[in-house]
């Protein structure tokens, strides 16, 4: 009986597999730390899905909808965006106007935003 349960508790406790995966977006890097047994690799998958974040609201994109939107331009916006927009409204009317999805003006103005060709700008200079 004893050598049955060794055998059932041999077969349950495969050693654990941490993946770590890396990458670049939003302007910055990323890492995501999981435990698969399988041994599979999601990085193709995560890569994927934030392009399309990207594409929707990275301001480190000039070709992103939320540059199109902030520079004023003829934009169709997708879910994602609609999504963030939509949550945004709730948050700011839920803090009355605390949190202000519109900041960038303010943060342009303190020197933590851009420069012309959408470059970070140094608050050195």
């Amino acid at each position: 009986m004893a050598g049955i349960l060794l055998i059932l508790a041999s077969c349950n406790s495969k050693k654990q597999q941490v993946v770590r995966l890396y990458g670049e977006a939003q302007g910055s890097t990323y890492s995501v730390i999981y435990v698969d047994n399988e041994k599979r690799d999601f990085q193709t998958s995560i890569d994927s899905l934030l392009k399309v974040i990207d594409k929707s609201m990275s301001t480190y994109d000039s070709t992103s909808i939320i540059s199109a939107v902030n520079n004023g331009g003829d934009v169709t916006l997708d879910d994602h965006f609609l999504k963030v927009w939509t949550k945004s409204v709730e948050i700011f009317e839920k803090s009355a106007g605390v949190f202000d999805v519109t900041i960038a003006p303010l943060v342009n103005a303190w020197g933590f935003g851009y420069k012309q060709g959408m470059e970070r700008l140094d608050s050195t200079t």
